[in-house]
């Protein structure tokens, strides 16, 4: 018997042996033994969950929505909501709007957690890894992984065409131009230290449960129903990229090319979460994705416009999910000679 047998093993309890379990995968085994899986429950706590979602913007955004009243910009508000997350069109902090995005996720992550004690008695632990425990040591060095690609990428980009990209001095010139809070080259790098420490905080609860979301709970919840992984994973990953379909930057490139790379995107970190049996090596590509894009470069089209080093003066999109693809090979080539990986049945069947 080797290791991942005698693993699977241990994970039984009571009256459910190994050969009971319909998966040979800790993860996809972990969800149909754990709590009440039935379906009213899993509509129950998505129904739940995403209520919050939708609702938590009412709380976060309310000290924003005030800050536009006092300033008499309700009607442009009105008009075009995403203009309360734009600083250039209400003066206010970028970072403000932040804080408040941020929130949302930290808010709805808590419920979810709520929602599935007590409705299906089932803990986060559960949803987010096959094992016994969290393994850290994954996460990190996915994390490790991720963020020196996306360094590494940036500067072969800005070597190739530094011109697409604003430093800090011409990006307070800007916004001291074109509207906005009129800041200092030193006064921008204190508010890039506040956007650091936000996303630092706060984003692991916004990348950790877009992961334990589509990534665990979906996943582990159709898994049963299909007898496989792949079904599961597609749907999860379509609903992944649906989920982005309201950013602005889906104005600026269209349904068809977003909906694409956030599904493709979602599928890459789905198929690395079933190889692996846990989430741990997925968030930590999630979360340096979100991380070092954020504090490297701010884009007039992304969702906040966050401090960060460099601003985008142009897109040039198809490089991006060019260089994105290359990563992606590269980090599942590491991750499979790393980690061993065989069962790749899971993606397909």
């Amino acid at each position: 018997m080797d290791q991942q047998d005698k693993n699977k093993q241990d994970e039984t309890s009571g009256e459910t042996t190994q050969t009971d379990l319909p998966f040979e995968n800790l993860f996809l085994n972990r969800g149909f033994i754990t709590g009440n899986n039935t379906i009213f429950a899993y509509l129950l706590v998505s129904v739940l969950t995403i209520t919050v979602y939708l609702l938590a913007p009412l709380v976060t955004l309310l000290p924003l929505v005030y800050m536009a009243q006092n300033a008499g910009i309700m009607n442009d508000i009105i008009i075009d909501p995403y203009a309360l997350l734009d600083f250039r069109k209400t003066g206010f902090d970028r970072n403000i709007p932040l804080a408040a995005t941020l929130m949302i996720y930290f808010i709805t992550v808590l419920f979810f957690a709520f929602f599935l004690s007590k409705i299906q008695t089932k803990s986060i632990r559960s949803v987010f890894t096959g094992y016994d425990r969290i393994r850290w040591k994954k996460f990190w060095f996915s994390f490790g992984i991720w963020s020196l690609l996306l360094v590494l990428s940036f500067i072969l980009e800005y070597l190739i065409n530094p011109a697409r990209y604003s430093s800090i001095s011409e990006i307070t010139s800007q916004v001291s131009k074109t509207g906005g809070l009129v800041q200092t080259p030193t006064s921008y790098l204190v508010g890039l230290l506040i956007t650091f420490l936000l996303l630092v905080v706060f984003l692991p609860f916004q990348t950790g449960f877009e992961e334990l979301f589509f990534r665990g709970y979906i996943v582990q919840g159709i898994s049963p129903a299909t007898g496989g992984g792949f079904i599961p994973l597609i749907i999860s990953s379509l609903l992944f990229g649906g989920a982005h379909m309201m950013n602005p930057e889906v104005d600026a490139y269209g349904i068809p090319v977003m909906l694409t790379y956030y599904s493709v995107f979602g599928f890459f970190m789905g198929a690395v979460a079933l190889l692996d049996e846990g989430l741990e090596l997925a968030w930590g590509i999630h979360l340096a994705n979100n991380l070092i894009s954020s504090l490297l470069v701010t884009s007039g089209s992304s969702v906040i416009k966050t401090y960060a080093l460099f601003e985008e003066k142009t897109s040039n999109l198809y490089y991006e999910m060019a260089s994105w693809a290359i990563c992606a090979l590269i980090t599942f080539f590491i991750f499979k000679k790393k980690y061993r990986w065989h069962n790749f049945r899971l993606l397909y069947k």
